[in-house]
């Protein structure tokens, strides 16, 4: 999600609860929420002459249809130089429930391999969203998931907007409310495939 006039980017990783915080700053985007997508921010075409402007789309780091997703990378191949007059934020989660919410997302849209090994791991690695190809970190703020009502505060200070009670949109628990548990070996597997995220976004990884 992008504003060229507020001049803010909204890096939305999957789980992480995106959907709201579009929701929220629906007034404040560039381009129209989908409804064909959810409700989501997803431009339509005519939308992406204003959002992307003068980038051409044949050479587009990241498929068009998946542009609520792109990562801090693609925007900044999108934006050239321009690019760091741009506020950029994100929210990430605790790598194991993020993980688990992935799974929940697979289950409730009947997805292919429900499993963690089937997801990809696009799919619940959030460094993948935040880094550059170098690997260093290019977004201004990540606040948490579980401090979320902090984060949406601070998010609506930083913006100088109103502060209204974030909603809560894709509750996926409501439609499968299955407890997920791994196992101590897919825990682990887990644990290794993920230790850049916990290191990167100082989650403790034996509380995983």
């Amino acid at each position: 999600m992008i504003s060229h006039k507020h001049k803010f980017i909204f890096i939305h990783i999957p789980g992480t609860a995106g959907t709201s915080i579009e929701h929220a700053l629906e007034p404040y985007q560039e381009g129209s929420l989908s409804v064909d997508a959810g409700g989501e921010w997803h431009p339509t075409l005519e939308d992406r002459s204003t959002i992307f402007r003068d980038y051409k789309s044949e050479t587009h780091p990241c498929n068009f249809a998946n542009v609520k997703h792109l990562r801090a990378c693609d925007w900044k191949a999108i934006l050239g130089n321009r690019y760091n007059d741009y506020w950029k934020f994100t929210i990430v989660r605790q790598p194991i429930e993020k993980a688990k919410s992935m799974i929940r997302f697979l289950q409730v849209h009947n997805v292919g391999d429900k499993s963690i090994k089937g997801s990809g791991k696009w799919f619940y690695d959030q460094k993948f969203y935040v880094t550059d190809t170098d690997g260093s970190v290019i977004v201004d703020d990540i606040y948490k998931f579980e401090d979320l009502a902090g984060a949406w505060k601070s998010i609506c200070k930083k913006l100088n907007i109103k502060h209204n009670e974030l909603g809560h949109w894709n509750d996926r628990s409501k439609v499968f409310n299955q407890e997920i548990k791994f196992n101590d070996g897919v825990l682990e597997e887990l644990k290794t495939e993920l230790k850049a995220d916990f290191e990167l976004f100082n989650y403790e990884l034996d509380k995983g």
